[in-house]
C-alpha cells in the first residue's frame, strides 16, 4: 500500500470519528463535559501504539520484563492468559516504544501489533488506523515496510524462543498526527462551548484542505 493511500485511509477515518461526534454534540445529545473527555482520549489513542506479546507453550510459559520506556504501560489481563501461558499488553503514546524481556521456558513468541483499543459513544470500536513500519529485533532490522493497522486487523510476528531467551524490541510507526499534526486538538477542560467548536471547524476545515490535495 503506497504511503499516500494510507494517509487519505488515516484521515478520512479521523473525519468520520470527529464528525460523528461533534453532530451529537451540535444535536445536544452530549454536554460540554463529554466532548471534552471523548476528544482527548481520542486524541491520546489515535497517537498511540499497542502490542500484546506471549510466549506460547504450556500454562507456566512467561515473560520477564528487563526493561521498558518510560511511556510505557504493561497490563497483564486475563484474555491473554490461558493453558498456553500469560501473557502482556502494552500500549505507547508516541515515544520510544521499545522494551527488552526474558523467555520464561521455552515456545512460541507471538507480538500482535495493533491500535488501542477505543470505544465510541455507541460501544463500538473505534478503528483508529496505524502506519506500523519498523520492527527491530535484537538490533537487528526484522520489518522495514508499511503496514496499516488497527485493533481488529493487527500485523502478527511469531518466532520460536528458548527458555531465558532474551529480546529486545524496537517499534517504529506513524499516526495520522505525524503526518498531519494540525489535526490534533488543543482543548481543556477550561474551554467554552464556543472555543470546542471553533477548534472543531478549524481542524475540519484543515482535513477537507489535504483531502482535495492526496
Amino acid at each position: 500500500m503506497e504511503v499516500n493511500e494510507i494517509k487519505l485511509i488515516m484521515i478520512k477515518d479521523y473525519k468520520k470519528q470527529i464528525d460523528s461526534i461533534f453532530d451529537k454534540f451540535k444535536k445536544g445529545e452530549i454536554d460540554l463535559k463529554y466532548i471534552i473527555s471523548y476528544i482527548n482520549g481520542l486524541t491520546s489513542c489515535y497517537n498511540s501504539l499497542r502490542a500484546d506479546i506471549k510466549n506460547q507453550g504450556t500454562i507456566s510459559n512467561n515473560i520477564e520484563f528487563i526493561e521498558y520506556g518510560p511511556n510505557i504501560s504493561i497490563n497483564k489481563p486475563d484474555l491473554l492468559k490461558n493453558e498456553l501461558g500469560i501473557g502482556y499488553q502494552l500500549e505507547e503514546n508516541k515515544c520510544d516504544f521499545n522494551f527488552m524481556f526474558r523467555c520464561i521456558n521455552a515456545g512460541k513468541l507471538k507480538v500482535t501489533i495493533r491500535s488501542v483499543d477505543f470505544k465510541d459513544i455507541n460501544n463500538n470500536r473505534v478503528p483508529i488506523p496505524i502506519n506500523f513500519n519498523k520492527l527491530i529485533i535484537n538490533y537487528n532490522t526484522a520489518i522495514n515496510q508499511d503496514y496499516l493497522v488497527w485493533h481488529d486487523k493487527p500485523y502478527i510476528f511469531e518466532r520460536n524462543c528458548e527458555n531465558q531467551q532474551i529480546f529486545y524490541f524496537d517499534l517504529k510507526y506513524k499516526t495520522v498526527f505525524d503526518y498531519f499534526p494540525q489535526l490534533k486538538f488543543e482543548i481543556n477542560d477550561d474551554f467554552s462551548e464556543n472555543e470546542i467548536m471553533e477548534a472543531f471547524y478549524k481542524v475540519n476545515e484543515y482535513i477537507n484542505a489535504i483531502m482535495d490535495l492526496l
